[in-house]
C-alpha cells in the first residue's frame, strides 16, 4: 500500500502525519527535528512505497538529505503556494503536516525545485558576497554623511588608497574622527572579504564551459556568470526562456480581463539574487558600444525612466544567457550524434 508522510518541520520539533492512499491516517505526532529520528518514521516501509513531503524552509536540509541520501522520494513544496495552510484559519503544525500530507497523497503539491548539497554550498558564497556588496555601499554612506555634516566632500571615490589616505589625513572632532575611524576599518574589512569571495568565484567560472561561454556577451563578468549558474541549480530545467525570466522576476505584474491585458509594476516574488547581478551587468554593457546601449539609448529616448531601461537590458541579458547555453547544447548533441 503506497503511503505519504507530511513534515511540519521547525528548529527543534517535526510534527508529522502518515497517510495511507485511501487518506486515512496510520501515524500523527510529533518528534525531535533529527534525521536519525525521522527516518524511523518509514523505516519499516518498503522505499518505493512512500513518498515524503515537507514545506521549503531553514531547517528542512538535514532531513531532505537524510530522506534522499537513503533512497526515498522527497518533495518540497514552495511555501508561497501551499493555499490550504497559509491560508486556513486555523493553523497548527499537526493540522498543516496533514495537509502536507494529503497534498501529497491528491498530486496537488506546488514542489519546489531544490539545489544539490554541492551547489547549496556554492550559493553561499553568492549571496555572501551580495550582502557585502551592499555592507560596502552602506559603509560609504555613512562615511560621505558623515563628512557632509562638517561640509567635507571626499576627492575621489572611496575605497581607493587615495580615499583611505585622505580620511585619515582629515580634521574633524574627537568623536567625529573615532567614527569616521570605525566606518574606515569596517570598509576595509568589507573590501577584503570581497576579495576572497571573488578569488572563489574566479576558481568555479575558470573550470567551468558554460560560464566561460556566457562571459563573452557585453557586462556579463565573472560575478553574473556565476549566479546564474548557481542560482539556477540546472538551467535546463526551464523549459522556455519565459519561465526563467519569470523565476528571476524580470517580468511585470500582469492581469488579463475581457481580451485585455494590463502591465504593472516589475515582480518582486522571484530570485533577488540573479535581479541583481544582471542589473548590474547591465549597468557595465551599455558602457560599451554595442546592440545593448542602442536599445537603452532607444528606451530612453521614449521617455521611459533610467531605472526602467536598466531593468529592460537586464532581461535582455538574462535571454541572451540562454540563448547561448541553448545553442552550445544543441552545437553539442549535433557533434555528439555525428560521432556516433
Amino acid at each position: 500500500m503506497n503511503m505519504t508522510l507530511g513534515l511540519d518541520v521547525h528548529k527543534r520539533t517535526t510534527a508529522y502525519a502518515l497517510v495511507n492512499e485511501r487518506g486515512e491516517i496510520q501515524q500523527r505526532g510529533e518528534t525531535k527535528t533529527n534525521p536519525k529520528l525521522c527516518l524511523e518514521l518509514v523505516s519499516w516501509l518498503p522505499k518505493s512505497a512512500v513518498q515524503i513531503g515537507m514545506e521549503s524552509s531553514t531547517y528542512i536540509y538535514p532531513l531532505y538529505d537524510a530522506f534522499n541520501d537513503a533512497g526515498y522520494k522527497v518533495r518540497v513544496a514552495h511555501p508561497a503556494k501551499l493555499s490550504r495552510i497559509t491560508k486556513a484559519e486555523v493553523k497548527h503544525d499537526d493540522k498543516d503536516a496533514l495537509d502536507l500530507a494529503l497534498q501529497l497523497l491528491r498530486n496537488d503539491f506546488p514542489e519546489s525545485y531544490i539545489l544539490s548539497k554541492e551547489m547549496r554550498d556554492k550559493r553561499q558564497m553568492i549571496r555572501q558576497h551580495m550582502a557585502l556588496t551592499n555592507e560596502e555601499s552602506r559603509i560609504k554612506c555613512r562615511i560621505h554623511s558623515l563628512l557632509a555634516q562638517h561640509d567635507i566632500r571626499v576627492p575621489c571615490q572611496l575605497g581607493t588608497k587615495k580615499s583611505f589616505e585622505f580620511m585619515q589625513s582629515v580634521q574633524l572632532p574627537t568623536n567625529s574622527k573615532l567614527t569616521l575611524e570605525i566606518f574606515t576599518l569596517q570598509l576595509k574589512k568589507a573590501k577584503e572579504l570581497l576579495r576572497i569571495i571573488d578569488t572563489q568565484i574566479h576558481h568555479f567560472v575558470a573550470n567551468n564551459k558554460e560560464a566561460q561561454a556566457i562571459m563573452k556577451l557585453d557586462g556579463v563578468g565573472e560575478f553574473t556568470a556565476a549566479t546564474f549558474l548557481i542560482e539556477l541549480g540546472d538551467w535546463k530545467r526551464f523549459k522556455s526562456v519565459k519561465q526563467l525570466t519569470s523565476y528571476a522576476a524580470m517580468i511585470p505584474k500582469m492581469s488579463g480581463s475581457a481580451h485585455k491585458m494590463y502591465y504593472g509594476r516589475m515582480r518582486t516574488d522571484g530570485n533577488q539574487q540573479i535581479r541583481f547581478a544582471f542589473n548590474r551587468a547591465a549597468e557595465q554593457a551599455i558602457r560599451k558600444d554595442n546592440e545593448f546601449k542602442l536599445y537603452f539609448q532607444k528606451l530612453i529616448s521614449k521617455g521611459k525612466r533610467r531605472r526602467t531601461a536598466i531593468g529592460a537590458i537586464a532581461n535582455k541579458l538574462l535571454r541572451c544567457c540562454y540563448g547561448v547555453l541553448h545553442a552550445e547544447e544543441l552545437n553539442n548533441s549535433g557533434s555528439s550524434m555525428e560521432r556516433g
